[in-house]
């Protein structure tokens, strides 16, 4: 029997959104149960003014749609440290990201860090796939 891969449409979680500093102020939650990647695109554009500052993304999971856990990154020297991973995009502009998943539930969240006056704006849609 052979399988397909089948992806699912695209769906926008953010369009042209005003980011905040924090990642409580745009959060989207995306059932993920039964798919196997996660390909999320943004476009990001700076405030008026605005030279330093970044757009950054953040990736939770959740078994049960209540209790959210950051996805981890490992810095490794001696000792394994375990931080919340969180994406950054420098300079104003398009990126894709690729994301293997194996949770039922995901959170997708973006701020701006590093802003002096003008928040910026943001536009991330996703498309999930799998078997």
């Amino acid at each position: 029997m052979t399988e397909y891969y089948r992806t699912q449409n695209n769906v926008v979680a953010f369009n042209n959104v005003t980011l905040t500093s924090s990642f409580a102020g745009n959060r989207h939650v995306i059932a993920s149960g039964g798919m196997c990647k996660l390909s999320i695109n943004i476009s990001y554009t700076r405030g008026g003014g605005e030279v330093n500052s970044d757009l950054q993304l953040q990736l939770e999971s959740s078994g049960d749609g209540v209790n959210w856990f950051p996805l981890a990154i490992d810095s490794t020297s001696t000792v394994s440290v375990i931080t919340p991973r969180v994406w950054e995009l420098q300079a104003p502009g398009n990126i894709n990201i690729l994301v293997d998943i194996a949770y039922r539930n995901m959170r997708l969240s973006v701020r701006e860090a590093s802003v002096t006056t003008n928040f910026g704006t943001a536009t991330v849609d996703y498309t999930l796939s799998g078997l």
